[in-house]
């Protein structure tokens, strides 16, 4: 009752719901319990005559004990039934960054040598809205700071407006943080870590999941994700049904294979395998969960999308083994069209009388540019990371402060770990599988 301050999620909330009268822009942004807010000053509504009744019983309660007549709140809680009017400071959540919309000229420092890692993180996330979520819906206890730090550096990168005192404060502060907060990055700013599991690892700790722009909210299937199906070859008359992936990925992994030049993604990810598991059915008879007569069977299997997203991000697993059973870096170039895109075939399932998926059918073919990526020079154990990202028909490798034009078709190609595509096009396909 005392507070002089409100906070409100969005200022529709603040001026809808609370009914507060606002100027059209904030005066300033204020730090408040752990987070971003913008601060309008103070505001003021109007209460009917049952508020004011209300207040009028309120200020008689505190005014009791006589000395309290001299107190300010007390005085503001007989202003307030006198004349109906309620003044308060309005603050409202920061949640609104800059829209990454052109090309990113900022570059980052590299403390002692051991940040590039984090410095092409935060690149890859500022060059596109698919993260926003992550810095601006409220996120889980003990995660304010962090987020806000994040909020603050990404959004400086994408308009440029870093300047000294961010570079050296708050991208510490960022630093501090991580080293807190995010498991497995305990010795931030200390020693060189690795970029992938941190962009897997911060995701995590915020809880992130991408938002459906179309629905405006995140979607367990399908909508902004990726969805994966596996086919199981039949083994004489043993059957095995097709499954859907049941975790919901944002990140679909791809381990390359040694000595494939140049790289087929699309090969790679229908890579078949094959497993031992319990078949589904035997001939006609199907085989009860706890039916222990029948035995595993190997069955190849084969992995389909049944949903392609408009933004996909793979990680591409670099690192193989050699004969003598020694980690060894796929150096290798992944092959793209004459335009430089990427595609993928995406199959919609077939299901029997019972539900059971028994097959697949081509639904449309998506076509992608590589957008973004993160690419590690060096070997295993020391190296560098950098990001590059695409604007159109011009593209840039961000190495720290370094700044670099390359050609917007090399983008990721020989040596991107992560990659970000963006949907292009596609074509309607009608082919039995």
């Amino acid at each position: 009752m005392f507070s002089d301050i409100r906070c409100y999620e969005s200022r529709r909330e603040a001026t809808e719901s609370g009914k507060w009268e606002m100027p059209t822009k904030a005066i300033g942004i204020t730090a408040y319990k752990g987070r971003i807010y913008k601060n309008y000053g103070n505001c003021e509504r109007s209460h009917g005559l049952t508020w004011r009744i209300g207040r009028f019983a309120v200020a008689l309660i505190f005014s009791l004990p006589m000395i309290t007549l001299v107190s300010a709140n007390v005085r503001r809680l007989w202003t307030e039934a006198f004349t109906g009017k309620e003044r308060r400071i309005i603050y409202v959540l920061q949640t609104d960054l800059p829209l990454a919309t052109g090309p990113i000229t900022l570059g980052l420092p590299n403390l002692s040598h051991t940040t590039c890692w984090l410095n092409a993180t935060l690149k890859f996330i500022a060059s596109t809205n698919y993260y926003d979520t992550m810095l601006t819906q409220p996120p889980p206890e003990g995660m304010e700071d962090l987020q806000r730090l994040l909020h603050s550096v990404v959004g400086a990168i994408r308009t440029d407006t870093i300047h000294q005192q961010l570079k050296k404060s708050t991208y510490n502060e960022l630093v501090a943080q991580i080293s807190q907060q995010v498991h497995g990055y305990e010795s931030a700013g200390k020693q060189e870590l690795d970029a992938i599991e941190f962009l897997i690892n911060l995701c995590s700790c915020l809880n992130w999941a991408p938002l459906d722009k179309k629905n405006g909210k995140t979607l367990a299937e399908g909508g902004v994700y990726p969805q994966l199906a596996r086919r199981f070859n039949p083994k004489a008359d043993h059957v095995k049904y097709g499954s859907i992936e049941s975790n919901i990925q944002t990140l679909v992994t791809v381990t390359l294979k040694l000595g494939e030049n140049p790289i087929k993604l699309v090969k790679r990810i229908r890579a078949q395998e094959t497993v031992e598991t319990r078949p589904d059915a035997v001939g006609e008879k199907k085989v009860e969960e706890d039916d222990e007569s029948v035995d595993n069977v190997s069955f190849t299997k084969t992995t389909f999308f049944t949903h392609l997203p408009d933004t996909l991000v793979l990680y591409l697993k670099r690192t193989a083994a050699d004969e003598h059973g020694r980690p060894i870096k796929i150096i290798h170039p992944i092959q793209t069209d004459e335009n430089g895109f990427l595609s993928f075939r995406e199959y919609e399932t077939e299901l029997d009388g019972n539900g059971n998926i028994v097959g697949f059918t081509h639904k449309r073919r998506v076509y992608y540019r590589i957008a973004a990526s993160i690419s590690h020079s060096g070997s295993d154990s020391s190296g560098h990371y950098a990001c590059s990202i695409g604007n159109k028909d011009k593209a840039f490798t961000h190495s720290d402060g370094s700044i670099t034009s390359i050609d917007p078709k090399s983008l990721g190609v020989s040596s991107g770990l992560i990659l970000r595509l963006e949907k292009v096009r596609e074509v309607r396909l009608r082919t039995k599988k």
